[in-house]
């Protein structure tokens, strides 16, 4: 006799697979090793528990009895792990690509004083010359952010084993974080461009 129906279930990992399953009552099924979930609010600690159990009981045999969060916490740790870990990586990455990208404009402005100069001398104003250096980053950033993004979305079906609760094409994931890539070559960009905009002109005439 059915008696009711209930959602679909993860028997016992995150990472298993939801199959077909029924549920028994004890007496039609006997198994010496039953699982008990108690659900309550604050007051209610595993001491009450133990002692409700062995209350009706004195001759059952209790296992461990803990919180529900810390239990499947448990299963989680290889996912948090990896987590912390590719978390780590991707902000060293992170902190290459912004100082690579600073060197490479840093010289780059070095290198164009001379025209950066001529430009003030022609009446280019210091935002005009900001946004020429910041334009140029950007420009050299891009292809590294599109490819990037790219091969994320490859990796992302690879390890969706690792990702519980998030979807491999997470639309937050795959806007924040290209807009968080390039807010940081633009702030690597930002000392070379105010550098190039205090150029004297007659000083970047005379250094060649």
């Amino acid at each position: 006799t059915v008696v009711g129906v209930v959602a679909d279930v993860k028997n016992k990992t995150l990472m298993d697979t939801v199959e077909p399953m029924y549920y028994q009552s004890a007496a039609q099924s006997y198994d010496a090793s039953l699982y008990l979930l108690v659900k309550g609010n604050n007051g209610i600690t595993s001491d009450v528990i133990r002692r409700t159990i062995l209350s009706i009981d004195p001759r059952v045999s209790l296992g461990l009895v803990q919180d529900l969060d810390r239990y499947t916490a448990l299963g989680t740790m290889p996912q948090r792990i990896a987590a912390w870990i590719t978390t780590g990586l991707g902000l060293l990455a992170l902190l290459l690509s912004a100082m690579g990208v600073y060197g490479v404009i840093a010289f780059t402005v070095a290198q164009r004083t001379r025209e950066i100069g001529t430009r003030i001398a022609l009446g280019a104003n210091r935002r005009n010359v900001v946004q020429l250096v910041l334009s140029d980053g950007l420009r050299l950033a891009a292809p590294g952010v599109i490819i990037g993004l790219v091969a994320s979305i490859g990796i992302a079906y690879v390890l969706r084993s690792l990702i519980l609760g998030v979807a491999p094409l997470d639309p937050w994931t795959f806007s924040l974080v290209p807009m968080a890539m390039v807010a940081v070559i633009a702030l690597a960009c930002w000392t070379p461009a105010r550098r190039a905009a205090a150029v004297q002109p007659i000083a970047a005439l005379k250094s060649e």
